[in-house]
């Protein structure tokens, strides 16, 4: 007679059902009897630490180590952080326009007379939707948009927006 009693295809592994042992009741009760010492020996175990525990289920052998860690602790330690490696030339265009966005933010800041580091502008100018535009005069016409609550005289405002333009060619 054939063990197999019949087999189940899932993907391209071949499941078998397993087969369930019987134990007889002095094999429970051996395995009760060694449960007991796996406790006693656990309570007075001066290695083991508070984190672990060894139990073993009733009909095997085997032992099943726990380790009980303190997650909240644990989180708060190990903050992990997503880095990322460029190559030298991508890594010298984040430069340049890191160079030109920290210009536009001072500028800015110049515009808009912020005295202290807490003070901010309110100006909606953005980068991206500068570089977004195609022709010199879109962009232009964005900024000057952008820059119209701004009090300073309107030869800066003028003299900014050309930089501006000036530095967005060499993104």
């Amino acid at each position: 007679m054939s063990r197999k009693l019949f087999r189940k295809s899932v993907g391209f592994y071949e499941v078998e059902p397993m087969a369930t042992s019987y134990s007889s009741p002095a094999a429970n009760e051996q395995s009760y009897a060694s449960n007991n010492i796996e406790s006693s020996f656990q309570q007075r175990s001066p290695q083991m630490s508070d984190h672990t525990a060894v139990r073993s289920s009733p009909g095997s052998n085997s032992k099943i180590v726990n380790f009980h860690e303190k997650r909240e602790e644990d989180k708060v330690k190990k903050q992990k952080y997503l880095t990322a490696k460029y190559g030298q030339h991508q890594m010298m265009l984040i430069r340049k326009r890191l160079a030109v966005e920290d210009w536009i933010y001072e500028e800015l800041r110049k515009l808009y007379n912020c005295q202290s580091d807490s003070e901010d502008h309110s100006c909606p100018l953005d980068l991206e939707e500068v570089l977004n535009y195609d022709t010199d005069n879109e962009k232009r016409n964005y900024v000057l948009e952008s820059l119209t609550d701004c009090n300073m005289p309107q030869h800066e405002v003028q003299s900014f927006v050309e930089e501006l333009l000036r530095r967005s060619k060499t993104l």
